[in-house]
């Protein structure tokens, strides 16, 4: 594959082309510029195995998401993150939690992931439990975690956890004012 002027294409090049595959949700193109990549050399960069991570999540394809995954040395967070969420979504929350509780660093993005992922299980209460390792764990939670706690809340009927966590958002977060937050009491 060369451009017009006999360039040849770089890893920026192949995470904008995959990114476009990801977009379509066109795996076979995917597929066939993954093995480009690999036919032609091109360094292996985290961003650019994120980028090809995300497409095989995002196509259903857990499997050689995995095998990326595992072959590649210098994982980032958002690596994690995508396996994170590629076997949350589909259905693998124990999987996600084992993913979860490897990584070795996490943002408030991961912990996000798989409280949402719980909450979008109706899996309430291990939302609500995971939220309380992410406060013992000194993780600052953002409007992502507290509106996937109240929607735990919700599930189980758990007005009194409820509440303290509204009553948390008004105490923490002054900030939600200009958001409606606080107009609920």
């Amino acid at each position: 594959m060369k451009m017009d002027g006999g360039v040849e294409p770089d890893e920026v090049t192949m995470i904008g082309v995959v990114t476009a595959c990801t977009q379509l949700e066109d795996l076979i193109l995917g597929i066939k510029f993954h093995v480009y990549i690999e036919n032609h050399g091109m360094n292996m960069t985290t961003p650019l195995v994120n980028a090809l991570l995300y497409m095989y999540v995002k196509c259903g394809e857990l499997e050689r998401a995995k095998g990326l995954f595992e072959q590649f040395k210098e994982k980032s967070v958002v690596s994690w993150t995508t396996m994170l969420g590629g076997y949350a979504k589909y259905g693998h929350l124990d999987v996600a939690r084992r993913l979860f509780d490897m990584m070795p660093e996490k943002d408030v993005v991961p912990w996000n992931a798989l409280i949402s992922a719980y909450v979008q299980s109706q899996r309430g209460k291990e939302a609500l439990s995971l939220f309380h390792e992410m406060q013992e764990m000194n993780v600052e939670p953002d409007e992502v975690t507290m509106t996937s706690c109240l929607s735990a809340c919700a599930q189980l009927g758990a007005l009194d956890v409820g509440i303290w966590i509204h009553r948390y958002i008004k105490k923490i977060y002054s900030v939600f004012d200009c958001c409606g937050w606080n107009d609920f009491g």
